[in-house]
């Protein structure tokens, strides 16, 4: 079995997940060269398999392997003879680089040998180049329990960062767990340092001593992390990615919130904490968990996926470009009644064939907020009136949707509508069909 044969299933999706994260948070080198420290550790040699597979898809240009041989243990050599023999197998050039410090016997041994690998991994990395290493999820949170037991700085807490410079570490997009199940797929071989067993290492002390117990008691501890951290560092303004444009909120007379991206567009990252609130404002339940649900709100909203989605305490989130509309219960209830409303009289319309050209058949008045739909001929849609008529039922009117699409009446739901002078949002609330484009 070669080694492409066994990029599918899990591993090809866990390929595409830390691609994704890459592109989202711009971790894609300008000069198109990946260098990767590989130390001869599973997370590393993970990584250096995960970059090959980018480099086949055509996302960076070129690969080069550094690894550092401290000469402080038997086993550098074997590491040594490990990363040589791999990055041979994948095919990137592989650079040996050798400290001038002697560090044996150093009481702050780690700190020192991670300031010099820095330093010698520095001379190799050119304007436009990134230096990718192999921290996860894990590391950083252990990194942020050191740093608030040290500090009182919110920063610190923040734990390992994401860029630092021309350093990139994209496995802060998964946990210790998930590289070790690609490892396993792929048949990685790796070297696991022994020192790491060393409990007179903070770190050490921490992941063997300390971890354990907070993951019988809290399981979900790391998922937790890693939303606070992006929060924090949201509002610290120190994250990858700063949101732009702003939130704005809006009710609807049925009790529905619309929560409405300005200037249009349809990501939401960001703006997940405001999201959270506007459901916990109609939520029955005092308490829930929201950060993971709000997070796949964003991403599919960003897939031009429609929903609906359930949120804990009976909260429905219908997605659309540029918009969430959020409801409950009480309110999808009115949407039902609507929608049976507006089917009978689309019904009544294609029978006596009075599908209006140039507007809905529901007057101005009634358009909005109610029913954020207009139908109309086809033909007026060759003439530059309407945009496209949508090609699949609304989520909030499926009966009505459903019957326009079964006969061939063209529907534009009024969030997706322009005005003539391109204005997007609250503007469509005085919706005029003759003006639009």
């Amino acid at each position: 079995m070669t080694y492409q044969s066994l990029i599918k299933g899990p591993t090809k999706a866990f390929v595409d997940y830390v691609e994704l994260f890459m592109e989202n948070n711009k971790l894609f080198p300008q000069s198109g060269k990946a260098i990767v420290a590989v130390s001869g550790g599973m997370d590393s040699m993970a990584l250096l398999a995960f970059l090959k597979e980018i480099l086949k898809r055509k996302r960076i240009k070129s690969i080069e392997v550094l690894h550092v041989n401290h000469g402080t243990r038997q086993e550098n050599i074997e590491e040594e003879r490990l990363v040589k023999k791999y990055s041979s197998f994948l095919g990137p050039k592989c650079r040996v680089l050798s400290p001038q410090l002697n560090l044996k016997g150093v009481s702050n041994f780690e700190e020192m040998a991670r300031e010099e690998r820095y330093r010698l991994f520095s001379t190799y990395v050119g304007p436009g180049d990134f230096l990718y290493m192999g921290h996860h999820l894990n590391d950083s949170f252990e990194w942020s329990l050191m740093q608030q037991l040290r500090s009182s700085e919110a920063k610190s807490s923040l734990g390992i960062p994401l860029v630092a410079g021309n350093v990139v570490r994209p496995f802060l997009s998964v946990t210790r767990r998930q590289i070790s199940s690609f490892v396993k797929c792929l048949r990685i071989p790796f070297l696991e340092d022994s020192s790491n067993r060393e409990l007179q290492y903070e770190r050490n002390y921490i992941r063997r001593s300390v971890i354990p117990q907070l993951e019988r008691k809290w399981p979900q501890y790391l998922k937790h992390y890693a939303f606070r951290s992006n929060h924090l560092a949201k509002v610290l303004g120190v994250h990858r990615v700063q949101r732009k444009g702003s939130l704005r909120v809006m009710k609807d007379s049925y009790g529905g919130v619309l929560l409405l991206r300005t200037p249009f567009n349809k990501d939401f990252d960001g703006f997940e904490e405001e999201i959270k609130e506007e459901i916990k404002k109609l939520s029955v339940k005092k308490r829930g968990t929201l950060s993971l649900q709000v997070q796949k709100t964003c991403d599919a909203a960003k897939k031009n996926k429609f929903g609906p989605l359930l949120y804990s305490g009976k909260v429905w989130g219908y997605l659309f470009p540029g918009l969430i509309y959020l409801a409950t219960e009480k309110v999808k209830n009115k949407w039902d009644q609507l929608d049976s409303e507006m089917a009978e009289t689309l019904e009544m319309c294609l029978k006596s064939k009075k599908v209006p050209e140039k507007s809905g058949f529901l007057a101005k008045k009634d358009i909005l907020p109610e029913s954020p739909l207009v139908f109309f001929n086809k033909n007026a849609q060759k003439k530059g009136l309407f945009l496209k008529s949508l090609n699949r039922s609304h989520p909030l009117l499926p009966r009505t949707t459903g019957l326009a699409l079964e006969v061939g009446v063209g529907f534009q739901s009024l969030g997706l509508v322009r005005s003539s002078k391109g204005e997007f949002g609250v503007d469509f609330l005085n919706f005029d069909p003759v003006s639009v484009h």
